[in-house]
């Protein structure tokens, strides 16, 4: 293969991976979802982070919007996941459309919630977000 064509190849699959959303650089896991409707107090779903790295847990929303009023930021609860026990908040943060960072967590199952809407809990406008990404 020429130097031209190699040089091609390599530009196209640098695209390819921006583009087609890669795993996050050196995190144990991730998972790609979306957000319809929620109200406060809705659960995410869970994963399990066995802490096989030092990368911080963190949430990215993109396309955020809601039924009615105006979107500023969604408040989310970063929750461990405990049998039989009450589940405690080990981070808090405000998603304003972009990435919340969480720290390097400990071993185990964790979910986030949606807690509130620009720091109002009672308000009833659903959250929409075309893609929420997990990485842990």
């Amino acid at each position: 293969m020429g130097k031209s064509r190699k040089l091609i190849a390599v530009a196209v699959g640098a695209v390819a991976a921006v583009s087609l959303g890669t795993a996050p650089a050196h995190a144990e896991g991730y998972f790609s979802s979306y957000i319809f409707e929620w109200l406060a107090g809705k659960e995410s779903s869970r994963w399990n982070d066995n802490n096989r790295d030092s990368v911080s847990t963190y949430i990215r929303f993109s396309g955020c919007s809601v039924s009615h009023g105006t979107f500023r930021y969604a408040g989310l609860q970063l929750k461990q996941d405990r049998e039989w026990l009450p589940d405690p908040v080990v981070g808090r943060a405000n998603n304003a459309c972009n990435t919340v960072y969480y720290g390097d967590k400990p071993a185990g199952k964790y979910y986030f919630t949606y807690s509130n809407l620009n720091g109002d809990a009672t308000i009833r406008a659903a959250l929409t977000v075309n893609q929420v990404v997990v990485a842990y």
